[in-house]
């Protein structure tokens, strides 16, 4: 199925769901690198009401994965982006296509918190990899002097 179409048939669903406030196509066929097996990735950001309650959030992704898997006859993963981690919201958010937006405030704050996250993310991920490069260069010496 064309990407355009999944794009038209993903809009019309979640603008009948009130609990989505926004939501986006990423992954493969956002990229247009899609393959016979690619399964399509959605992510939504969830009212509070649904959001704040774990239980909620799992009905959700299970009921609404189901019901697009029928309608696209693909596999679907569904993320919800009040929940995700910062490196995949900023996946989402650069390479992922908006399908639908009903409040804009929201949409722009989780953008702009979104970015914070991601680079406390980058600077953690940066402090980490130089502890690692260290204890292997520690290791290292100690197994080639032994």
């Amino acid at each position: 199925m064309e990407k355009d179409k999944i794009v038209k048939i993903l809009k019309e669903y979640f603008e009948k769901e009130d609990a989505v406030v926004f939501a986006y196509l990423f992954g493969s066929y956002a990229k247009g690198k899609l393959h016979e097996k690619s399964d399509i990735d959605v992510a939504v950001y969830l009212n509070e009401s649904i959001a704040k309650d774990s239980k909620k959030v799992l009905e959700f992704q299970i009921k609404h994965m189901s019901n697009i898997s029928d309608i696209l006859r693909r596999e679907v993963d569904l993320v919800v982006l009040n929940q995700a981690s910062p490196l995949l919201r900023h996946e989402v958010i650069s390479e992922g296509i908006l399908l639908l937006e009903k409040d804009h405030d929201k949409l722009v704050n989780f953008k702009k918190m979104s970015f914070y996250y991601y680079q406390d993310w980058l600077h953690i991920m940066k402090i980490k990899m130089m502890y690692i490069k260290e204890r292997i260069a520690v290791n290292g010496k100690k197994r080639i002097g032994q």
